[in-house]
């Protein structure tokens, strides 16, 4: 796996994405992109960290919760609870946001996205890509 993009915060389509996923976002620190076709998605508190995540539309930035996961999705076992522990494709048009909270400290936000979408929103990130995702123009 390839080490992620870091972008700023300030970047118009970071804070974009970021700022949709969670609205009060707010962070010095550079925001880590990366490809992935799926996610593991935890969105509990344990041990003092945890991870919490939202789905992003990229064409109208509307946004949706970890607790939007349905049920049917959700794992079943070791969940009594039916917490958002489940695992998630990552589709065209969708970026996965994660912002981490590891031992009380904030650390930060992830966003995840396909190929295409670096390719069409991100292009600073296209070296995340393996050669066989580039679009030709882009390996010439």
């Amino acid at each position: 796996m390839r080490e992620p993009v870091k972008l700023p915060f300030k970047h118009p389509k970071v804070n974009a994405i970021v700022c949709a996923a969670f609205p009060d976002a707010k962070t010095k620190r550079p925001v880590k992109i990366e490809y992935r076709t799926g996610v593991r998605v935890a969105d509990y508190w344990d041990g003092g960290s945890r991870n919490y995540f939202a789905f992003v539309k990229l064409d109208d930035m509307a946004s949706l919760s970890s607790d939007a996961l349905p049920d049917e999705v959700r794992q079943k076992v070791a969940n009594p609870y039916n917490l958002p522990i489940a695992d998630v494709t990552i589709q065209p048009g969708f970026a996965v946001v994660e912002h981490v909270i590891f031992c009380g400290k904030d650390l930060g936000y992830r966003v995840y996205l396909s190929a295409e979408d670096i390719t069409k929103h991100l292009p600073e990130a296209n070296s995340l890509l393996p050669n066989s995702c580039l679009l030709p123009e882009l390996t010439d």
